[in-house]
């Protein structure tokens, strides 16, 4: 045995059993008596023993393989959705197919590719207004949720999604600025094709609008979601002296670029204007950006969605598609603060 390639042989020579008996074993086979299973499992991490997913799949012609459909990897929401879904595969005894986004033509070559049993089921992170292809990879018999972006297409329905609750974070940042003194609240939102960030707009225009402060057209932006788009927008924004008291951004990605944009303007945060983003990513709470946001569950979101593919790829989930909504809440950090109110 080579170290760190120990083989479910070795693990049956050291155990003093079958390789059929190691591979129930592994799989919790109620056959293998559990203190059996104990053992085989003790002494399969002792010799560093991993799977071979693609031999099993050629033995049992099952794929083992999940692919995950993702929309710009840039967009760092992706990689710790990403990160959260492999985890819970390699759990599972599966292993990840990431696919990035595509062109039309490729990506159509991409559907052609999973339904011929590459895969043994899709998780889908790129979700666009109009789009259908979540829906056509379900009607070639693929097993597929969605994770972290919503489907707005009419046949949403047959599809399990798993989504954090954006209109009421659009909610909750209206009511909070709002809270804080603030009536001249500008917004960067992300591309219209998105339907998760316009759950969160749709929400947040509504909720100033009832609070009398509707969103002023000069005071809005929108663009990719990236640091650039943040930065250059941020800039138009606050370098008039009639800028916005308040930036809310719809993702914490732009966020970073606006902060950006107000220190090259040599203006201070929170004192000279404020910030605010959505997501809470990692990087948020570093001292750098010490930004407040809106946090979606992104571990609880992935992790449930991918036990839900493969619980009805192993047929132990055979309910409806639903729509499982998440909570969110505010974090609340050094970008905003209490702001005066104009004299009446």
């Amino acid at each position: 045995m080579s170290a760190g390639h120990a083989t479910s042989y070795d693990v049956a020579r050291a155990a003093g059993v079958s390789q059929s008996t190691v591979s129930r074993a592994l799989r919790d086979d109620p056959r293998v008596s559990l203190a059996t299973r104990e053992r085989i499992r003790l002494i399969a991490t002792t010799i560093n023993y991993s799977p071979n997913l693609m031999a099993q799949s050629l033995i049992t012609g099952v794929s083992r393989s999940i692919a995950v459909l993702v929309a710009d990897l840039q967009n760092p929401v992706y990689p710790q959705l990403v990160d959260s879904v492999q985890t819970t595969l390699n759990e599972r005894g599966y292993r990840m197919l990431l696919l990035s986004d595509r062109s039309e033509g490729e990506r159509e070559r991409d559907v052609d590719a999973l339904r011929g049993g590459l895969v043994a089921g899709a998780m889908f992170m790129q979700a666009r207004v109009g789009s259908t292809l979540a829906e056509d990879l379900v009607a070639r018999g693929l097993p597929l949720v969605v994770i972290g972006r919503d489907v707005t297409s009419p046949n949403a329905g047959a599809i399990d999604r798993f989504v954090a609750d954006g209109s009421h974070g659009g909610v909750l940042i209206a009511d909070y600025l709002y809270g804080l003194g603030h009536r001249r609240i500008a917004m960067v939102g992300g591309p219209e094709n998105n339907p998760s960030i316009n759950f969160r707009e749709v929400a947040f225009r509504a909720r100033l609008d009832e609070l009398g402060i509707p969103l002023q057209p000069q005071f809005v932006r929108r663009g990719l979601i990236e640091h650039e788009t943040g930065l250059a927008m941020g800039t138009e924004l606050l370098s008039p002296a009639e800028r916005p008291s308040v930036v809310y951004c719809g993702t914490d990605y732009i966020a970073y670029g606006v902060i950006d944009a107000a220190n090259r303007l040599g203006l201070s945060i929170p004192d000279d204007v404020q910030v605010i983003g959505y997501d809470d990513l990692r990087m948020s709470s570093w001292s750098m950006f010490d930004l407040t946001t809106v946090r979606q569950p992104l571990l609880e979101i992935a992790t449930a969605g991918t036990h839900r593919l493969l619980d009805r790829i192993e047929g132990l989930f055979e309910e409806e598609p639903e729509r499982t909504v998440f909570p969110v809440h505010l974090v609340e950090r050094g970008t905003t603060g209490p702001w005066p109110t104009p004299a009446a």
